[in-house]
């Protein structure tokens, strides 16, 4: 490349050099009015300004250059175009064929170098802007026109191309002559009858290919593959004709919303005139159905070509009209005929697994091939015919058998399914409907009643399982479960929570192995969880009050920790009303063993030998149970004991008085058997008993009820457990029998063996026989008749007025128990005299436990160890020492029964039964009945 003349004028970048250029037609020659600015920076930062003017003719090149030359006398300058844009080229080819066909015109000016210009160029920019340079160029006196033929030719050089590539062969022309031809029939007005004319062979192309789809003959199979690269090959085909016409595509369709883009174009008419034909179309629904249905039965098909003409239909908006409207109404009518099939035949379980399996494929046909278009319907059709519809046959057929196996991994799929056609509360009412029947169940085949709140335990903790781990937690099916177990367990409103509070009774009591401390604390709260479905809870409430007594008075209790873990969650559960005699009955214990400690500190204690230790509990007659007086002749030395505790107690508490609650006494003997010594833990009135065979070696049963005074049914049931129990049988009867009866010998048994050291034999102290059970259901009646007397008052002085009727509706939703019609309770008349002075009722419990034995040369038989205390009686048999327990109580004198209506007294006023810094207990805010005191 020569180097440029100095001083001579260049076309400069467009970066550099802003350039206007106006381009005229004018009769049949090229002007040029070229307007160049160049700034330039000089060295001292001035700026020089060149302005260069040029005019041309239709003269030769040379004669230009002269006149340029002539024109500017000191400088010279060239302006040379080295790119030529698509227009100025065209312009350039019509103006030379019109100048004599000139290949090419030469856009170039030159002027000739000389010194002047060498010097302008080389002097200083202030120099140059003092003279600018102007170069003139004048038009042509005809104006250039393009050839006839010109749009005929350019259109035959791109129909050749379009044709050529629609038959898959080699295009003459390379792209970049195509795209010019394109762009210069467009930019001489062409573009409309270019654009129809792409049109008409686009659409003569989609016919051809019709026809020869329908010429096909190869079975559906072969058919899809040819109709998938018959797809392929027009898209193909499509996108290069389209980068052909990309300016086309660019200027005139972008300004005329009505055309399509050559893009669209070529898919409307593969989908008008191709799949508008319903040969085709028959022909490509048949042969897809055909392959779906084959991968259903197990078949392995190509997946990718059932996707591709999936997607062609897609991309042709033909999906739904031409393929998924079938092809549900298809999947419909399959799943229903195999649903109908297997029914019938599988299980409930194996068919849930059928369902499940079912639509994972149908979820994964869709992931692959059908889009995401098709899931939503055909997800819902399948869950409807294999799920819905035989919902019922599911559940009812199958559920139970589920529960009853513990098959949580199938109950939780059952929920899953079910929970997808909505019909969960089937579901939740076949869960209440197994778990009512099952715990009426469990109520009625329990082989004991020991056994049957165990049973519905284990039940219940079943049912948590089944809830957490396959309904989730569903708060509609805790409700259902919850309501369920209401329902059973209240169907005999006396028995469960009775038994409740029985098993409660066998968890706290000593002895108890069957679970440690940490289980004992899960089985506890398993407890409340039923405890929460029982409404007789009064009827809980008096037997485990009983029982509690029992457990404290007798030493039973477990752990006192226990016990009151126990009725701290029972004053979560029912407030602290409803335990507050629960913890009445543990602050007498505690304020007990204080009052015996200041006992044995004091005087009074001087009168009992040293060895003697024994411990007595003061009762308060509102938190304690009822008791029936019990009669018994004790031996001297114990009634000596009493009276001297006695003595101390009502000098200390002046206006009370002491009784001795002896059925709740036990004691500790010690005797001599030939084959070694043995304690025998007993009640009270077994220790009576035992002690009458040191003076004698066999008694009849009249002569046994004279000795001690005790009652006749008390001192059987004493006999009984003592001379006719399977084990430790300490007395014979003769005759044998199970009875006693008032002919009925006892002696000693003198072979009584026992591998353990320490035997209990009082055991019966702590039963409770069936006349305790009706006395204590009967309480429990009488005091719900206060609570409806009271629930009444309430009702009538809100409502003022109420019929009978309304008002036993209203009376029956407040109640939480059954209301029975019982016999009418005496009224009751509160006295009303001034200054009247009751003594307070206290009971006490006198218990013995022995600490110190004594030596004496004199043999004994039994050795009585009253209240820790020892006692010595003489025997033959030699020395043995017995421990005792006595029960004592404080209390008024036993009421007269209720006397006739007509002569009503008040009930007795109770103070507070210890010293008198101690915080009252609080007065229950409901009517309670008059206080019964027992002696």
């Amino acid at each position: 490349m020569s180097p440029r003349p100095r001083g001579s004028l260049r076309a400069l970048p467009r970066a550099t050099l802003p350039v206007c250029v106006l381009i005229a037609v004018l009769s049949g020659a090229m002007a040029y009015a070229i307007n160049v600015v160049h700034d330039t920076q000089g060295g001292h930062g001035r700026t020089a300004r060149t302005t260069v003017t040029a005019s041309a003719s239709s003269s030769s090149s040379s004669s230009s250059s002269s006149s340029s030359s002539s024109s500017s006398s000191s400088s010279s300058a060239s302006l040379s175009s080295h790119q030529q844009s698509p227009s100025s080229s065209s312009s350039s080819h019509s103006s030379s064929s019109s100048l004599g066909g000139k290949r090419q015109r030469q856009n170039v000016l030159h002027s000739p170098p000389s010194s002047s210009a060498s010097s302008s160029a080389s002097s200083p920019p202030s120099a140059m802007s003092s003279k600018p340079v102007k170069l003139q160029i004048k038009g042509f006196k005809s104006t250039p026109s393009l050839p006839q033929d010109f749009e005929q030719r350019g259109w035959d050089t791109l129909r050749s191309a379009v044709r050529a590539i629609y038959s898959s062969e080699a295009v003459p022309q390379n792209l970049e002559t195509l795209y010019r031809t394109t762009e210069q029939l467009c930019s001489h007005k062409f573009d409309a009858r270019l654009y129809e004319r792409l049109s008409a062979e686009c659409e003569a192309h989609a016919r051809a290919t019709l026809n020869s789809l329908l010429a096909s003959s190869e079975d559906d199979d072969s058919f899809l593959v040819c109709m998938k690269h018959t797809w392929d090959d027009y898209c193909a085909q499509q996108k290069f004709i389209r980068s052909i016409f990309l300016y086309l595509d660019r200027t005139y369709i972008l300004q005329n919303k009505e055309a399509r883009s050559i893009w669209d174009l070529g898919l409307h008419y593969f989908g008008s005139i191709v799949l508008a034909n319903d040969q085709i179309r028959a022909r490509i629904l048949r042969a897809l159905l055909a392959v779906v249905a084959l991968e259903r039965d197990g078949s392995t098909i190509d997946r990718m070509l059932v996707r591709g003409l999936l997607q062609m239909l897609r991309v042709l908006d033909l999906y739904v009209e031409v393929f998924e409207n079938e092809f549900l109404e298809t999947s419909r009518a399959f799943y229903r005929r195999e649903s109908l099939a297997n029914i019938h035949v599988l299980d409930s379980a194996k068919y849930l697994e059928y369902c499940s399996r079912r639509l994972e494929e149908e979820k994964e046909r869709v992931a692959v091939y059908l889009g995401d278009s098709s899931e939503k319907a055909l997800v819902a059709l399948t869950e409807q015919e294999l799920i819905a519809i035989h919902a019922d046959t599911i559940v009812g057929r199958g559920f139970d058998e589920m529960m009853g196996e513990g098959r949580v991994a199938t109950l939780a799929l059952m929920y899953s399914l079910l929970a997808r056609v909505d019909r969960l509360q089937l579901l939740a009412d076949r869960w209440r409907l197994y778990i009512s029947s099952k715990g009426a169940d469990i109520m009625k085949k329990s082989d004991a009643d020991s056994a049957l709140v165990s049973d519905v335990l284990a039940f219940k903790r079943m049912c948590d399982s089944v809830l957490q781990d396959s309904f989730g937690l569903n708060t509609d099916f805790k409700d259902a479960m919850n309501g369920a177990f209401e329902q059973f367990m209240n169907a005999q409103p006396t028995k469960p929570p009775e038994l409740l509070a029985k098993y409660v009774d066998r968890m706290l009591r000593s002895g108890n192995r069957s679970c440690t401390e940490g289980e004992l604390d899960s089985v506890l709260a398993d407890v409340i969880i039923l405890f929460r479905f029982v409404k007789g809870k009064d009827i809980f409430q008096a037997f485990f009050r009983k029982d509690l007594a029992k457990r404290l008075l007798l030493g039973k209790s477990a752990s006192i920790d226990t016990e009151r873990v126990m009725i701290q969650k029972l004053k979560e559960e029912c407030g602290p009303q409803f335990t507050s005699k629960f913890e009445g009955m543990f602050k007498d214990v505690d304020l007990s063993k204080e009052l015996m400690h200041s006992f044995k500190n004091s005087k009074a204690a001087g009168a009992i030998a040293s060895d003697v230790d024994f411990a007595v509990n003061v009762l308060t007659t509102t938190f304690w149970p009822p008791y029936a007086p019990a009669t018994v002749k004790l031996p001297i030395d114990m009634t000596f004991y009493q009276d001297v505790f006695k003595e101390y107690y009502l000098e200390k508490h002046q206006g009370r008085q002491l009784s001795f609650l002896h059925a709740l006494g036990h004691c500790v003997l010690k005797a001599n058997y030939p084959k070694g010594r043995r304690e025998l833990c007993v009640s009270l009135f077994q220790a009576v008993v035992l002690l009458l065979f040191n003076d004698g070696h066999k008694f009849v049963y009249t002569d046994i009820r004279d000795a001690t005074g005790i009652d006749d049914k008390e001192l059987r049931r004493t006999l009984q457990s003592l001379a006719c129990g399977k084990q430790n049988k300490l007395l014979l009867k003769l005759p044998k029998g199970r009875e006693v009866k008032d002919t009925d010998e006892f002696i000693m048994n003198d072979k009584f063996v026992s591998k353990l050291f320490r035997i209990k034999v009082n055991s019966i102290q702590s039963k409770e026989t069936a006349e305790e059970q009706e006395k204590t259901h009967e309480d429990v009646r009488h005091d719900r008749q206060y609570q409806i007397d009271a629930a009444i008052v309430r009702i009538m002085k809100a409502r003022k007025s109420l019929k009978h009727a309304l008002l036993m509706a209203e009376l029956f939703s407040i109640m939480k128990f059954s209301v029975e019609v019982l016999p009418p309770l005496p009224p009751i008349v509160f006295n009303t005299k001034k200054n009247e002075k009751k003594k307070n009722t206290k009971r006490l419990n006198f218990a013995c436990t022995p600490r110190t034995n004594m030596r004496s040369t004199q043999a004994h038989t039994f050795l009585l160890i009253f209240s820790s205390s020892v006692l010595w009686i003489d025997s033959p048999l030699g020395l043995i020492p017995l421990p005792f327990m006595l029960p004592l109580c404080a209390s008024n004198p036993p009421p007269p029964p209720h006397p006739p209506p007509n002569q009503r007294t008040a009930p007795p006023k109770h103070t507070p039964p210890h010293p008198q810094n101690e915080d009252p207990q609080p007065t229950p805010p409901h009517p309670t009945p008059p206080t019964r005191d027992t002696g």
